[in-house]
């Protein structure tokens, strides 16, 4: 049995393994809280950052590749676009192919690019399901970077929904596996209620629960990525399917 607090904002609710928040900004596109302890999460509101991974216009691709490649509009689902994206190396880019998978896997190296590119948290990306949702975490634990981001989707496909959690190495605050786990396991719809939209913060002791995990992921290409190997057993985590960027 864990102790922790339930956390609930924009409809959909989630549980912390730490207790007192030190301090909270909710400016509507997203809100952050700075626990007492020293970690620090944000959750991105969906009605705002809701949309396609792949994107022409937010990710500034060139538009004649992307029709090319994807048509007048991208027909996969919102997961299976994410996938695409980090799943994209440059050794797909073979002479062989078509032109269509060509542009294809130049725009999808293009918007993993912008991703990744200053990101704090590339070095490992894990997949995982539970009951509703599946989805992508981004993670540096295993070399001791205190970030995480976490990508979930519901099974309808309906919504991308964004969390990022931090520690601070340099001031002794480390995040572990499994209170990564816990805020995976407990992502929920909130109940309904007329404070569904704020902060509802309760004490609760739950069970600590752990997704099922799918091995969906290849590994990523080394030449350009500069993969290196990294163990899982320095993390404390279930089996996680596993894929090095960088």
């Amino acid at each position: 049995m864990a102790e922790g607090t339930t956390l609930s904002y924009y409809g959909y609710s989630f549980d912390v393994p730490w207790r007192a928040i030190d301090k909270e900004r909710n400016e509507g596109r997203a809100v952050e809280l700075v626990f007492k302890t020293g970690q620090t999460i944000r959750f991105y509101n969906p009605e705002y950052s809701d949309r396609n991974p792949i994107d022409s216009v937010a990710s500034h691709v060139d538009q004649n590749d992307f029709r090319l490649g994807f048509g007048p509009e991208v027909r996969e689902s919102k997961y299976d676009q994410f996938k695409a994206v980090i799943s994209a190396t440059p050794s797909q880019l073979s002479p062989f192919c078509s032109h269509r998978e060509f542009a294809r896997t130049l725009v999808l190296l293009e918007i993993k690019g912008l991703w990744f590119e200053h990101s704090k948290a590339a070095k490992d990306i894990f997949s995982f399901e539970t009951v509703d949702y599946r989805g992508f975490e981004n993670s540096g634990l295993s070399d001791d970077w205190q970030n995480v981001t976490v990508d979930l989707f519901d099974k309808a496909d309906r919504h991308w929904f964004a969390i990022t959690i931090e520690g601070g190495a340099h001031s002794g605050v480390r995040l572990t596996q499994p209170e990564i786990n816990r805020v995976i396991q407990s992502f929920r719809v909130a109940p309904s209620s007329p404070t569904n939209l704020g902060r509802q913060v309760s004490l609760l002791q739950r069970r600590r629960g752990r997704p099922n995990v799918s091995s969906t992921l290849s590994q990523s290409d080394r030449s350009c990525w500069l993969a290196r190997s990294a163990s899982l057993s320095r993390l404390d985590t279930p089996s996680f399917s596993k894929m090095l960027l960088r």
